[in-house]
């Protein structure tokens, strides 16, 4: 799922800044994220949150990696 949202990056991006926003979940079938965001009652499962933290780890290693090449 793509969610729009708002973010601090249109500030860095005016001083020549490459951002490049990215949440990545895996989250339940059932569950109605989109009712809960911003709700009194916003969460996610721990599961969601830790695929969430590997994937955004594997795309940094990759990119750091990757620098040296550039």
């Amino acid at each position: 799922m793509m969610a729009t949202g708002a973010t601090d990056a249109k500030h860095l991006a005016r001083l020549g800044v490459p951002c490049y926003g990215f949440s990545p979940m895996r989250l339940p079938e059932k569950m109605d994220f989109m009712r809960m965001i911003h709700g009194h009652n916003e969460r996610i499962p721990i599961d969601a949150l830790a695929f969430g933290v590997q994937v955004l780890y594997d795309v940094v290693a990759n990119f750091c990696s990757r620098a040296e090449e550039l």
